[in-house]
């Protein structure tokens, strides 16, 4: 999509998500729902996780597995991030 629909549309791309997220970072990051996915139709997106995992992994955020109980045991990875990390003030 380009940059003048997706601002309309508030539609964050991955070259700027870490832009997005360095504004005001996220304490924790969620991934691992869309992993058994190809993305070879809308209903099947594939990568869509993969920008957010690499932004957590390059800001120093600790990687923990997480059981989902509600999406048949499927096992989810949360990226916290470290006290640390956090920019003084």
């Amino acid at each position: 999509m380009a940059p003048g629909p997706r601002q309309v549309y508030g539609v964050v791309s991955p070259e700027d998500l870490p832009a997005y997220l360095g504004a005001e970072p996220p304490a924790a990051v969620l991934v691992g729902f869309e992993i058994d996915n190809a993305g070879f139709s809308l209903d099947d997106p594939g990568g869509l996780e993969i920008p957010l995992e690499e932004y957590a992994r390059e800001h120093g955020y600790q990687r923990t597995s997480l059981e989902c109980p509600v999406c048949a045991r499927k096992v989810l990875s949360v990226w916290e991030r470290l006290p640390e990390a956090d920019p003084p003030g």
